[in-house]
Order: C-alpha cells, then structure tokens, then sequence
C-alpha cells in the first residue's frame, strides 16, 4: 500500500487561511501560533480585546480563535463587536475553554460562534476542525526522519547539508550554525544524494520556514523520473515506520 503522497497529484496550494489568535498569556499565544502556522494558517497574535478589535477592523482575517476568558466570560456584546467592526463580514470565531463551555457561557453567545473547542485539542483534529468551518481543502503529505547529504548552489560555491526531514513535498534541512545566507521565499538549486542511487537527485525549492533545526523548503520543481526515486526510496526506507502527517 502506498504510504507517501504523490507531489504530481496535487492541485496548486491554496492561499494560506488567515488566523487571529487571541490569547493574553503570550508565551502560550506563541506555542499555539507556532503549531497552527505549520498547519497552513497565516496567524497573528493579539493579547487584549482592543487590539484584536483593532485589527480585524483594518486588515481582511478569516477566523479568530479566542479563548472565552478573553473577554468577560465570552461576553455577548464584545462577540457582537468583532462581528460589527471585521472587514470580514463572514469571519468565522472560535470560542475556546479548558473547561466545558456548556457550563460557562451564556445561551446567546452561540449565535456568534461557529465552534467550540475545550482545550487541550490534538492538533490534527483541531486543524481539521477549523479548516471545516471554513470549507478549506485539507491537505496532507506523511513526512518521515531522514540523514540524506543534498548541496545546495549558492553563488559562488556549493555548500553541503544534510536532510533531516523529509516528503515528497518538500524537506526540512539541517543548519543550526547558519553556514548558509539565505532569505524567506529564496528559490535554491539542490543536489540530493540517495542510498542505491549513485546519479544526484536535482531539483528546485524554496525557502518556506525556519526553524531552530534549520530551514523548511518547498519542491518546486522536479522531473517525474527524480519524484518516483524519492517516492520509493521513502517508501523503501520506511515500511515499518510511521510518518508524522504534515499540514499544506
């Protein structure tokens, strides 16, 4: 059974959702921002009442995730407040709660809210669940640990890495010394070196995150010939494994 989606089967990527997390413990705004930015939403912070009024009054935001001590007890005037002021007169808003909301909040506020969510979530389903409301296609590609070289051509050199995470859509590189000089949405060339073949893997990426392993990379442009080794050497190398599902 085949395990790894196939990178020429899918459609265009879709324009990132746009998100509005409000949350007034920062810290914890940024661990929920950093797990749904991977999940395919552009995602702002906000942590008091009126900056998130501010915000969605000036910029276009799909859906607003807040928890419901946010505000006075998910209060039904401020609920009514974010509908009246958003640009976005469909906004979608998620009301959140470590606690059953049933037992909280009052009767009214559910014609403001489009979904309740009781905190701690598993993060698949969470992401799943909002991108329904929003009738997002959700897409998916299952990535597996890797230790494969690939050079990477920069101007003047080629500089040698390792891949330490990889799809067939794309692949996180290791460099927490930052031996490179690159930017967001930079295109690279890449050579990748895998077991059993002895001919490179060449392909195009760009430059999509970073993080405190390295840089994720987007394939752009491959040969099919180049995808079907990829595909199988995944699927060789990781028949007794399970991938981690990776959100589009």
């Amino acid at each position: 059974m085949q395990v790894v989606k196939k990178l020429r089967n899918h459609p265009k990527s879709p324009k990132k959702i746009s998100l509005v997390l409000a949350e007034e413990q920062h810290f914890s705004g940024k661990l929920q921002k950093i797990n749904l930015s991977s999940g395919g939403f552009t995602v702002h912070l906000v942590n008091s009442p009126s900056d998130l009024l501010s915000y969605i009054s000036e910029n276009t935001v799909q859906v607003i995730m807040i928890d419901v001590h946010f505000h006075a007890e998910g209060d039904v005037n401020y609920l009514f407040e974010i509908k009246r002021k958003s640009l976005n007169k469909d906004i979608k808003i998620i009301l959140t709660s470590v606690l059953p909301l049933r037992n909280i909040i009052d009767v009214r506020v559910k014609k403001y809210v489009d979904l309740f969510v009781v905190k701690p979530m598993p993060r698949v389903v969470l992401i799943e669940k909002i991108k329904k409301i929003v009738d997002a296609p959700i897409r998916q590609a299952l990535r597996y640990k890797v230790n494969y070289p690939i050079l990477l051509q920069m101007e003047n050199e080629k500089v040698t890495l390792r891949v330490i995470d990889m799809s067939t859509n794309g692949l996180l590189i290791e460099d927490k010394k930052r031996a490179v000089s690159i930017d967001s949405n930079d295109d690279l060339k890449l050579e990748l070196m895998l077991p059993t073949y002895k001919s490179r893997i060449k392909f195009k990426g760009k430059v999509i995150r970073f993080t405190k392993e390295g840089f994720g990379l987007k394939i752009t442009k491959i040969s099919e010939e180049s995808l079907t080794k990829i595909e199988k050497t995944l699927e060789r190398e990781n028949q007794n494994k399970d991938g981690q599902i990776y959100y589009l």
